[in-house]
């Protein structure tokens, strides 16, 4: 089927929920570390945005909204989803739940800086920190095994 065709046919929204499924996706995975809770928190909030944004013909301003409503969504229940240690790839058992959330936010939402450090809320210097110190933390090498 020919993607213009296609396109033409999808709303705004559906149009912006296709560009950051998989962002939403690989942020929510990478800060629970559990495919089924992660997959039912993306629905949840997909569905939800189609009552609240549903109207909006801005997809960037979609995609943004949704990812800032996974983030709070996950950080209202990180606690309750204890993520398997053992499955957690090794360089991310040296980070806090938050810093793993705050890392995915970063590296996997497909969202800029400046709109990642909106939604949690961090001035600029401050965020750009945040992400530095955590960077930090992260082992460089695996570690040799003695």
């Amino acid at each position: 089927m020919n993607k213009a065709i296609l396109t033409e046919k999808l709303t705004w929204y559906e149009q912006a929920c296709c560009m950051c499924i998989e962002d939403l996706y690989h942020t929510a995975y990478i800060a629970l570390v559990n495919e089924d809770i992660a997959e039912k928190i993306v629905t949840q909030i997909c569905v939800a945005g189609v009552h609240k944004y549903g109207n909006s013909e801005n997809v960037e301003m979609i995609r943004f909204l949704l990812t800032s409503d996974l983030y709070h969504h996950i950080k209202r229940r990180l606690y309750f989803h204890t993520p398997n240690s053992k499955i957690l790839p090794e360089p991310l058992c040296a980070l806090s739940k938050t810093e793993r959330l705050i890392a995915a936010m970063h590296f996997c939402s497909g969202i800029s800086s400046a709109e990642s450090g909106k939604i949690l809320g961090l001035s600029e210097k401050i965020y750009a920190k945040t992400i530095s110190d955590i960077v930090r933390k992260l082992p460089l090498y695996p570690q040799d095994e003695v």
